[in-house]
């Protein structure tokens, strides 16, 4: 009897280890998503933007698949304590990060349509607040399977940065609208890309609570033995907004 206990607690941490495995690859591809989202957005390029438009489907696969696997072992193992808080956490964490994903679906959307339209200045912030948010998405997701609480705290602290950015940029862009009504559904488009950078950056500040809520109230876990992929090196990769897509005039500087 013993030993099928011992067999049985031994299967329940491989099921977790493979849980790890589901919530890193699906971490990697929505970060990898934002990456190329924003990325065609700065380049205008809308082949990329078509790109990510079509991993929304693995995206929600994985992270149905996600859903799928918890409820199994929560149904068939009834963890307790520290276990529990890791699977509530998944959960959540997995839903967030599919919303991640969907949101950079809709700025790739956006950037096709800006791509189609005349050349518009970005608004000045855009890539800084492009900048922030992906390390936002990277620090969050290295909290949590590193047990990072000082880490997560940065997070949080962050969204306040995105939130202002996304406030200077809003009224930026509503002046343009103004002075330039010819060009409002350009600054539109501009909008909606700044408005969904900034959920994503929400959505990170979710999983950095998380961290703090489970984690903290849970010390015995030890860190997961690997972390999803480290974005911080692709930061530098943003490109500047082109000249060729930039239309000289004042304003958004």
């Amino acid at each position: 009897m013993r030993e099928k206990g011992q067999r049985r607690v031994k299967l329940f941490f491989e099921l977790l280890d493979q849980l790890q495995r589901q919530l890193l690859e699906l971490a990697a591809l929505v970060e990898s998503t934002i990456h190329q989202g924003v990325t065609a957005a700065l380049a205008r390029d809308a082949s990329d933007s078509r790109a990510v438009i079509s991993q929304q489907r693995k995206i929600d696969e994985l992270a149905a698949g996600i859903n799928a696997f918890v409820t199994d072992l929560l149904a068939l193992h009834h963890p307790v304590a520290g276990d529990l808080a890791l699977l509530t956490a998944s959960l959540k964490i997995s839903s967030d990060l599919k919303r991640m994903g969907e949101l950079s679906v809709n700025i790739a959307q956006r950037s096709i349509a800006l791509s189609e339209r005349s050349p518009i200045q970005f608004p000045h912030g855009l890539v800084e607040m492009a900048h922030r948010v992906q390390l936002m998405v990277s620090k969050s997701l290295q909290a949590f399977a590193q047990r990072l609480e000082e880490l997560a705290a940065e997070v949080i602290t962050a969204d306040d940065d995105v939130d202002r950015l996304r406030t200077a940029m809003y009224g930026d862009l509503v002046r343009q609208m103004e002075e330039q009504p010819s060009l409002a559904a350009q600054e539109v488009d501009l909008m909606f890309i700044v408005h969904n950078l900034e959920r994503i950056g929400d959505h990170a500040t979710n999983i950095a609570e998380d961290v703090l809520l489970f984690v903290g109230g849970s010390k015995n876990w030890a860190p997961w033995t690997e972390k999803p992929t480290d974005t911080k090196e692709s930061l530098d990769a943003f490109p500047s907004a082109p000249d060729a897509a930039i239309s000289e005039r004042p304003g958004l500087k």
